[in-house]
């Protein structure tokens, strides 16, 4: 099933692009759900891109649906072309990405890495507005 963006324009979007086998996005996944329940009535949205399973190969549904289960996920996981996602987004491919997406769709936070601290502040001013 393909997602776009713009089903989302009007709500405060979390994009977070991660790998099976990398322990920041183990930890970003675990606090994740915990941001979305908090805020989600307000117009918040997660979307996470799992890019490669376990053994660094191209991450399935099943490895998606998997990872959804092991961290109690509600919000969509979803697997992407990682040449295509790290093309749209200029990246070179580390992860996790985390991309903060306004409600008019502009992106105002591309880093990667997870710092739980600055993505929380800057979703709960954007909701604020």
């Amino acid at each position: 099933d393909a997602v776009s963006l713009y089903d989302y324009e009007g709500s405060v979007i979390l994009l977070d692009l991660s790998s099976a086998w990398c322990p920041p996005c183990r930890d970003q996944a675990k606090d994740s759900m915990r941001l979305y329940s908090a805020k989600k009535e307000r117009g918040f949205v997660t979307l996470t891109v799992l890019m490669d399973n376990m053994q660094h190969e191209r991450a399935t549904r099943a490895d998606a649906q998997e990872w959804a289960g092991t961290y109690n996920i509600s919000y969509p996981v979803l697997t992407g072309r990682s040449e295509w996602v790290w093309n749209k987004y200029n990246e070179e491919g580390a992860v996790p990405l985390n991309l903060v997406i306004d409600r008019d769709l502009t992106i105002l936070y591309k880093r990667t890495g997870y710092d739980k601290r600055e993505i929380e502040r800057l979703v709960t001013q954007l909701l604020n507005k």
